[in-house]
């Protein structure tokens, strides 16, 4: 799995569990790099119905972390939570061993993780740093499609060691219980038959005659309108840390929560989501020199 992952070096596998009994509890491999001097963690994504099941929890629930109230989701942190002292137990293992090749070296984490294993990946490098663990240790997380996990103020806290990468139009950093709720907004003010010239809301005939017509202006009145009136729901969730945007052929692109707070609608938007799509991206960046 390492070789196909590409990755060479010596690295000792501590712990693989591909998939673990019930639900909030996804599957993890945990490793000492010793090339570069870390421990690595790295959370499976959604694989199965019952993670499935993980990802539908999705209220949003209070968090208080370093005496900062906030919101987060709920069948992620449970799985955060159920986790946590098994993970660093077995980073602990790790860091010893690690502190017997590198005694002179400052020890390094990296938790990373795709889809569900990047938002569990996201929480648990929180709830560590917030509890102290590991002291001296240079504990970061890297989340690739990253779902909405943190309210505004808690996903910016995690700044500073978490970085979310987004490539695309990737459905699922865009994907939340508010994001769900204000595409259904939008969709019934497009179809409602009532008047709105007085509220400036546009109806779908009119919307689609611009598209035609290439009125641009238009369409972009139209969208700021519906935005306006749609994109309300409360309980607003987002990726942590700080967020890259991956496109084709350009260099990559420090964003912020508007890039990912609301759905978009494009035939790739699936596609984009999948883990080849981030491996050729993050590899393109590299070749390019813009990593």
């Amino acid at each position: 799995a390492l070789a196909c992952a590409g990755v060479a070096g010596r690295v000792e596998v501590l712990a693989f569990e591909e998939s673990r009994a019930g639900i909030f509890q996804p599957g993890y491999l945990v490793a000492v790099d010793y090339e570069h001097g870390r421990v690595v963690v790295a959370l499976r994504g959604t694989s199965s119905v019952t993670d499935a099941l993980a990802d539908l929890v999705c209220r949003p629930v209070p968090l208080t972390l370093g005496g900062h109230e906030g919101l987060a989701h709920e069948g992620m942190l449970k799985a955060a939570r159920l986790l946590d002292a098994t993970l660093a137990a077995l980073v602990e293992r790790g860091l010893e061993r690690l502190q017997l090749q590198h005694p002179q070296g400052r020890p390094r984490v990296l938790v990373c993780g795709h889809s569900l294993g990047a938002r569990v990946a996201a929480l648990v490098t929180l709830l560590w740093r917030d509890a102290g663990r590991f002291p001296g240790v240079d504990a970061r997380c890297i989340a690739f499609a990253c779902p909405q996990v943190l309210d505004a103020g808690l996903a910016a806290a995690a700044s500073n060691h978490t970085t979310t990468v987004v490539v695309g139009d990737d459905l699922v950093p865009r994907l939340s219980l508010a994001t769900a709720t204000d595409l259904r907004s939008a969709m019934l003010l497009l179809s409602d038959s009532t008047d709105h010239s007085s509220d400036r809301l546009p109806d779908v005939r009119s919307v689609l005659a611009a598209a035609d017509r290439g009125e641009a202006h238009y369409l972009a009145d139209a969208y700021a309108a519906l935005r306006r009136a749609a994109g309300t729901a409360p309980g607003r969730l987002f990726p942590a840390g700080h967020l890259v945007h991956l496109l084709p052929g350009q260099a990559p692109q420090a964003c912020g929560h508007d890039t990912v707070d609301e759905l978009i609608i494009s035939p790739d938007m699936a596609a984009a989501h999948l883990p080849q799509r981030y491996l050729s991206a993050i590899q393109e960046v590299s070749l390019r020199g813009g990593g």
